[in-house]
C-alpha cells in the first residue's frame, strides 16, 4: 500500500519545514475543501494501526481561503479522534467513513441515521429532545460535522452577501457582510444540524408506537 500523503507531508516538513499541498488538498478560495482531505485522514487511519497525531507538528492546513473560516484539517482530525465526547470514537469514525463513501447527502443520511439513532433510542423521548435540542451537545456536535460534509456534497453556496464562518470546527455560523449574524439556511434540509436533529427525534417517537 503506498504511503498516505499526509504521513509523507509529515516526512518531508521535518526534514524541510516546509509544505507542499497537491491542487486536491489546496484550501478552498471560496467555501471549503473538507471531503478531500478527510478522505486523506481516512487512508491514513487505514494504514495506522494505533490513531496517532503524527502530522500534529505541521502548519495549520487550512479547509478554506476565506478568512472568516479557520478550521484547520488538524481540528477535524482532533474532533475524529477526540475519546472525551459522549458519542465513542468508535462511532465518529465509523459514521464519518460511511459519510465518505456516499457523494449524495440524502444517500449518506439514510446510510448513517440507523447508527446515530442508537445513541439516543434508549433515553425517554423528553430527555432525547432535550439531548438533541441544546446545541452543544454530544450528539448535536456529531450533526453539525455531518452538515458540514452534506453542505459540500450538495454544492451549497449561499448568496453573495452571505458567508460561512467558523473558529472551531464543527460548529459555524451564517453571517453578512458587514459581520452580523444572518438568518440565512441552506434549502436541503439535510444541510441544517436542527433538521437532522429533528429527524433522530421523529425516529424516537416513531420507535414508541
Amino acid at each position: 500500500m503506498p504511503t498516505p500523503l499526509i504521513k509523507k507531508l509529515h516526512e518531508i516538513y521535518l526534514e524541510t519545514k516546509t509544505v507542499d499541498l497537491p491542487p486536491e488538498l489546496l484550501p478552498a478560495p471560496v467555501g471549503f475543501n473538507l471531503i478531500n482531505c478527510v478522505q486523506e485522514l481516512y487512508h491514513y487511519y487505514r494504514e495506522e494501526s494505533v490513531i496517532v497525531r503524527a502530522f500534529d507538528a505541521l502548519p495549520p492546513l487550512k479547509l478554506s481561503a476565506e478568512e472568516q473560516i479557520s478550521a484547520r484539517i488538524q481540528d477535524v482530525h482532533a474532533f475524529i479522534i477526540n475519546d472525551l465526547n459522549m458519542i465513542p470514537m468508535k462511532t465518529r469514525r465509523t459514521v464519518i467513513g460511511e459519510t465518505l463513501a456516499h457523494t449524495d447527502a440524502a444517500q449518506a443520511w439514510n446510510s448513517i441515521a440507523a447508527q446515530l439513532f442508537e445513541s439516543i433510542q434508549g433515553l425517554e423521548p423528553e430527555e432525547a429532545q432535550q439531548d438533541l435540542s441544546w446545541t452543544c451537545s454530544p450528539i448535536l456536535e456529531v450533526l453539525w460535522a455531518l452538515s458540514w460534509f452534506f453542505m459540500e456534497m450538495e454544492g451549497i453556496q449561499p448568496p453573495k452577501a452571505i458567508r460561512l464562518s467558523s473558529t472551531r470546527f464543527p460548529y459555524y455560523r451564517w453571517i453578512n457582510e458587514d459581520g452580523t449574524e444572518s438568518m440565512w439556511e441552506p434549502e436541503v434540509p439535510l444541510c441544517r444540524p436542527q433538521w437532522l436533529a429533528m429527524d433522530l427525534f421523529r425516529r424516537r417517537l416513531a420507535n414508541n408506537n
